[in-house]
């Protein structure tokens, strides 16, 4: 019990600093001192039915720095967290994404590849990580549904919903806080 009141959920100020894993980013303890600028970059994504832009992150590190780092989880600029949850190589090219700390899993969304038909569409993908277990979930209406399973209240009014995706991070937020609050 008293390893979880460590956990960076529960933190109102995050350590500035580099993951080199989730474990790290998990109790708020980065292994690296944080001194790199942000480079944010609009990344836009769909057709022309439907389309967005997501904002994806580059941390201006040379490449010989960022290789003697090696891999990365993400890093905190001490005022928001930064994902990439493939554990690449830190180097100038390196895309990280902002999460939102929902609770129990850890929102965040980014530009994907998606072959549709033979041709590659750019798409919006939607994540979320446990804190518990550092699993990573790609949301689907499936996915949402089996996260707030446990609250069949908010799964009856999800099911309404005509856009469902579109409001997925609405939904796990909701659900993280009734069960905070010991609603469930």
């Amino acid at each position: 019990m008293a390893q979880s009141q460590n956990l960076i959920i529960n933190e109102r100020v995050y350590k500035p600093g580099i993951y080199k894993t989730f474990e790290e980013f998990k109790f708020n303890n980065p292994s690296f001192i944080f001194n790199y600028s942000i480079e944010q970059i609009y990344k836009p994504y769909g057709s022309v039915l439907s389309s967005g832009s997501v904002n994806h992150y580059r941390m201006n590190i040379d490449k010989p720095m960022g290789k003697s780092i090696g891999s990365v989880f993400g890093f905190s600029d001490g005022t928001n967290i930064y994902v990439n949850t493939s554990n690449s190589t830190l180097s100038p090219k390196l895309d990280f994404y902002k999460i939102d700390l929902l609770g129990q899993y850890c929102y965040y969304e980014f530009v994907g590849m998606n072959n549709i038909g033979g041709s590659n569409l750019l798409q919006l993908v939607r994540n979320v990580i446990d804190i518990e277990s550092g699993k990573v979930t790609v949301l689907g209406k499936k996915e949402v549904k089996k996260l707030i399973a446990k609250d069949k209240e908010l799964v009856a009014m999800y099911e309404k919903e005509e856009k469902k995706l579109d409001k997925s991070k609405e939904y796990i937020k909701k659900y993280n806080e009734r069960f905070k609050s010991g609603q469930l």
